[in-house]
């Protein structure tokens, strides 16, 4: 595991808590509009010692109610359920960020886990704009579905998210994704945020400088999209 990134006091990555914020590097998928590219790359500059983060956390636990775990993406790291339990033994509560390609990983981790946020990138069909090697498309498709519903029948606090750009996604996507989200959920409220990309800095360059939703435009499409079982809005 190399943690690439650490955020010692933070208000905004999990809700109505104070938490640290931990960045592991790697991941596995190539998002284009990606920001956090030394991440996404592994090579990243910064590198933080598990024993240092530990030792700030147990110094601090009186002043922070949690621990994000964010990427990158946190469950391709085999040794992920040990960091998880050792930020626990400290009584603070874990919230992990995901893309959903390991299912079985965030089904194992549940038990564990206070919060999770997971991306929603596109529709089903446009995930190829994401991946690797498009000869996995198909099991990345099951494996999103399997995560929303591993997710959303779970009794953790969950939210999903999608980022918003104009080069990948069109109006009628954010159906599509309503859709996907629902019909992979049971018949509760679900929590979906709309957040605006950062075009400054990208993996795919090809991305800069490109337009985002704007934060008027998204409002428009959550007031569309609301219904009685599913609770969106725009961060």
């Amino acid at each position: 595991m190399l943690i690439s990134g650490f955020i010692k006091h933070d208000l905004v990555n999990y809700p109505s808590y104070v938490a640290a914020v931990m960045f592991l590097s790697g991941c596995n998928l190539r998002c284009p509009y990606c920001h956090n590219v030394s991440l996404v790359n592994g090579k990243a500059e910064e590198h933080y010692s598990l024993q240092d983060i530990l030792e700030y956390l147990e110094k601090r636990k009186n002043y922070l109610d949690g621990v994000v775990i964010s990427g990158g993406e946190p469950t391709i790291n085999d040794d992920l359920a040990v960091l998880i339990d050792e930020i626990v033994s400290l009584n603070l509560k874990v919230k992990l960020d995901t893309n959903g390609l390991k299912p079985d990983v965030v089904e194992s981790l549940l038990d564990k886990l206070s919060y999770i946020a997971m991306d929603i990138k596109a529709p089903i069909n446009r995930y190829n704009c994401f991946v690797k090697d498009e000869k996995y498309i198909d099991e990345v498709s099951e494996n999103i579905k399997k995560s929303i519903k591993i997710i959303s029948n779970s009794n953790v606090e969950h939210e999903f998210r999608t980022t918003c750009a104009k080069k990948i996604l069109e109006e009628d996507d954010f159906n599509a994704m309503k859709e996907l989200i629902l019909d992979n959920s049971p018949n509760v409220i679900q929590r979906w945020y709309l957040q605006p990309f950062n075009p400054d800095k990208t993996l795919d360059e090809s991305f800069r400088n490109t337009p985002s939703y704007s934060r008027d435009e998204l409002e428009k499409i959550a007031s569309l999209l609301r219904s009685d079982r599913l609770d969106i809005a725009v961060r």
